[in-house]
C-alpha cells in the first residue's frame, strides 16, 4: 500500500493506493473506488468499476505533477511540496506566480493584460492540450506583470504565460 497526499485547487488529498492481483483499490480522503483498468493507447485508459460503469482517463506525469482528463474536467496534481502552489500548474517565489502550462498546447484566449489587478481565483489565460480547454487562474489577489503568450500561439511545456504579482509586494 502506499499513501500520498496531492494538492489539487486549494485542497488537499490524502490517497492511499493497493493492490489485489488485477483489481486497484484507490482510497481519496477515506472514500475507496476500487476496479480494473485496461491501457488502450499511451497515456489513454479504460477504468471498469464493480458497479459496471467505465471511464476513459487520460493520465500524463513529470517529475513533479499529474495531469489527469477525466469526465470532460483537466486536473493538475502535485505532491504537497512547498515550491508549487495549491493548483500544481504554477510555481511560486515569494508573493510571484509564474502560469505554465504542464503540456505543449495552443493559447486560445488571453483574460488579461500587463498591469491588471486580478483577484484569487480570477481566469488568467485558457490554453488547449490535449482537445482540453483548461484555464489557469489567480492563487492569489495582484497585478499581472507579464503576459508572454497571445492567443492561436503554439506553446511548450513550463514555460511562463503570465506572472502575477502579489498586491501586498507591490511598491
Amino acid at each position: 500500500m502506499k499513501e500520498t497526499t496531492y494538492v489539487l485547487g486549494k485542497e488537499e488529498f490524502n490517497v492511499t493506493f493497493d493492490t489485489e492481483g488485477e483489481l486497484r483499490k484507490i482510497s481519496v480522503n477515506g472514500t475507496e473506488l476500487k476496479f480494473t483498468y485496461r491501457r488502450v493507447q499511451p497515456h489513454v485508459y479504460v477504468l471498469f468499476f464493480e458497479d459496471g460503469r467505465k471511464m476513459t482517463v487520460y493520465i500524463a506525469k513529470d517529475r513533479e505533477k499529474f495531469y489527469v482528463w477525466m469526465d470532460g474536467q483537466a486536473y493538475i496534481l502535485s505532491e504537497k511540496t512547498e515550491e508549487y502552489s495549491a493548483s500544481g500548474a504554477v510555481k511560486k517565489e515569494e508573493g510571484v506566480q509564474f502560469v505554465t502550462s504542464p503540456m505543449p498546447g495552443k493559447v486560445v484566449k488571453v483574460l488579461v493584460k500587463p498591469d491588471d489587478k486580478v483577484k484569487e481565483g480570477q481566469g488568467l489565460i485558457i490554453v488547449e492540450s490535449m482537445k482540453m480547454e483548461n484555464e489557469f487562474t489567480a492563487d492569489f489577489d495582484g497585478v499581472v506583470k507579464e503576459v508572454n503568450a497571445s492567443p492561436g500561439e503554439q506553446i511548450d511545456a513550463d514555460v511562463p504565460l503570465v506572472v502575477v504579482e502579489a498586491l501586498s509586494r507591490e511598491k
